[in-house]
């Protein structure tokens, strides 16, 4: 079964009190952990990354958590501030991108070999320069999509049957493609696509953004 990727924007109230009424008791599924960090990571990130580290404690060889807890660090590399229905950052904080956070949320992924860390970071940062040159930031969102290319080709590297790090991959040299300004890149890009794994020759279990 998949897995919910919903990411409401009311973080508060009874919601938010009903998803945590979860992890009052009993050590809920890995799924739950996953949701729910779902749900709270632009409204409350702090309780996100408690949640993403409960999970791994008790599920350490959980992709998933490990890929939102990539996603987490993602957005505070982003600055983001809110979600939409449609999966776009609300704001970017340049004050929260500088932030000691940023930062050290930089260094974890530069110092991790969990591929599907690398994974979710690489992912969301990719998905997201769409919404930056929809906004006008070209520079800054052709500086993250790079960003995004090392940490998912990073990924890859570590484990090739990854298919959060190869699905995240594919996607971000097809987006590139898209974008880019010649033709010559388009095709390079197009080509890299193709070469990567493909999801259902690696693991059965859907990924989700």
């Amino acid at each position: 079964k998949q897995r919910s990727t919903d990411n409401s924007p009311e973080g508060g109230g009874p919601a938010a009190d009903a998803w945590k009424k979860h992890f009052a008791g009993q050590v809920p599924a890995a799924a739950v952990f996953v949701n729910a960090v779902a749900f709270f990571e632009t409204t409350d990130p702090v309780y996100a990354h408690k949640l993403t580290s409960m999970g791994l404690t008790q599920y350490p060889a959980d992709g998933e958590i490990a890929a939102r807890l990539g996603r987490l660090y993602g957005l505070t590399i982003l600055g983001a501030k809110g979600m939409d229905r449609l999966g776009r950052v609300a704001a970017f904080d340049e004050d929260a991108a500088a932030s000691e956070a940023a930062d050290a949320a930089r260094r974890e992924l530069e110092g991790t070999r969990n591929a599907n860390l690398l994974a979710g970071a690489g992912d969301v940062i990719s998905w997201q320069t769409s919404t930056l040159r929809m906004r006008g930031r070209t520079a800054k969102a052709a500086e993250l999509s790079d960003l995004a290319e090392h940490y998912l080709e990073r990924a890859c590297k570590l484990d090739s049957s990854s298919e959060q790090a190869t699905g995240a991959l594919r996607r971000h040299y097809q987006m590139a493609a898209s974008t880019a300004r010649d033709a010559s890149r388009t095709l390079e890009l197009l080509e890299k696509a193709a070469a990567v794994p493909a999801e259902a020759e690696w693991t059965a279990t859907p990924s989700s953004r």
